[in-house]
């Protein structure tokens, strides 16, 4: 049987209403962004992920999955079982070999604070047209997982 997690990345690129309609989100649960850089719609009510939307037509675009906090942040941690292959991974070099090269990379620059990172394709069978990013800790263990739509078309 599927988690919520899973049926929500299968879901990418569907309404706000339909995830409502098949009980995914909860109904009145999306606002605008509190980020001052974007104007899309979100979602914050399942501890540790973060849904985005897009906001002419809240098409559902982008997971954050909040696994642990930089040491300056505490924010709600996502604790429920990630389905597979995210499951797998437990840091960088283990990234790669259960996923192979990915498309992007980007080392950490910690005076700048950003990140390691790495993208790639999403496994075909969780959604057929999506990336996933992992933002890494100093310990290259992630910290954050981004699922988003490889095209807003979709």
């Amino acid at each position: 049987m599927k988690g919520q997690l899973e049926l929500l990345i299968n879901n990418l690129g569907s309404s706000y209403q339909t995830l409502v309609r098949l009980g995914l989100v909860e109904k009145h649960s999306i606002r605008a962004s509190e980020y001052e850089d974007t104007d899309t719609l979100e979602i914050e009510s399942i501890p540790g992920l973060e849904l985005i939307f897009e906001p002419d037509s809240c098409r559902f675009e982008t997971i954050y999955i909040r696994l642990r906090n930089d040491p300056d942040c505490d924010l709600p941690l996502y604790s429920a079982p990630l389905p597979k292959p995210l499951c797998l991974i437990n840091n960088r070099h283990a990234t790669i070999n259960h996923l192979g090269g990915p498309l992007y990379s980007g080392e950490a620059d910690p005076t700048n604070q950003i990140l390691a990172r790495d993208t790639f394709q999403l496994d075909q069978h969780l959604h057929h047209a999506a990336s996933l990013s992992l933002y890494y800790g100093a310990d290259l263990k992630p910290n954050t997982i981004v699922i988003s739509l490889l095209d807003a078309s979709i």
